[in-house]
Order: structure tokens, then sequence, then C-alpha cells
């Protein structure tokens, strides 16, 4: 696939070995393959906070209203990502 580095995606993530990773409003077909030995990844957040979190946000709207709630969660070195959907 032109422009596909080959790199894993939870390597780009940041996803390391322990890590707690929360997928927020993932898609039924997504899921993060090959993650680092003992990493956790949860669909719905349970628990303590999170090393990484990925939120996925059909708008701004969407965004704007769980940012905060998703920030809280997140440990203080952790990641927050936003995935959108595909426009053509």
């Amino acid at each position: 696939m032109a422009g596909y580095s080959g790199t894993p995606l939870p390597l780009k993530l940041g996803v390391k070995p322990g890590s707690r990773v929360l997928l927020s409003a993932a898609p039924p077909d997504f899921a993060l393959d090959a993650v680092p030995p003992e990493a956790v990844v949860h669909s719905r957040a349970a628990g303590s906070s999170y090393d990484v979190v990925v939120a996925f946000c059909p708008d701004l709207r969407r965004l704007e209203q769980r940012f905060a709630r998703l920030a809280e969660r997140t440990t203080t070195a952790g990641d927050v990502w936003v995935a959108w959907p595909k426009r053509a």
C-alpha cells in the first residue's frame, strides 16, 4: 500500500508492554492487533487511568462533548489520540 510505513499501529500510538489502552467508541470491526506483552486493551472505560486513549469521534461536536472526560481518564504522561471517519 502506497504511503504505509509498515510500522505497527500500537507502536505508532505509543503502546508499551504493560500499557492500559482505551478504545473509546471504536467501530465494531476495529481491532488493535499485535499489542506488546501484558498491554491491556479495553473497549469500555473501567478501573484506573489509561496510558493511551484512542477516541473515535464522527464530528467535532462529539469530540468537544467527550474530550474532558477522556483526558481525565488518561495518566499524566498518557496520550489521547482522536480518530475520525475518512472522507472521500
